[in-house]
């Protein structure tokens, strides 16, 4: 799923840093003005936002306020991109007929 998609959605994301333990929430419409809207967030460890720290955070998302935060460390494969961005321009078919 892209970032576009994700906001569209209404999913949040929220960095944790593995070695300082900051915690952040990640602003959609952010990355989404610095990646674009078909980036996805599926294996990006973006570095750490505190002064001094020179790690990286992992990202964690969720699609609705009460759900659990799932880890986006393992980008998928190219196949199931493929296949995934099949399944959307067919959806995107049916839903303008």
């Amino acid at each position: 799923m892209s970032l576009g998609e994700m906001h569209m959605r209404g999913w949040q994301l929220r960095g944790t840093c593995r070695s300082c333990g900051l915690e952040l929430f990640l602003p959609l419409p952010e990355l989404i003005r610095l990646h674009g809207p078909d980036a996805i967030g599926w294996g990006v460890e973006p570095r750490c936002r505190r002064w001094g720290c020179a790690n990286r955070m992992k990202v964690w998302a969720r699609s609705i306020k009460s759900g659990s935060w799932v880890c986006l460390s393992q980008r998928p494969d190219r196949e199931t991109i493929k296949k995934w961005q099949e399944a959307r321009s067919v959806a995107a078919q049916v839903l303008k007929s």
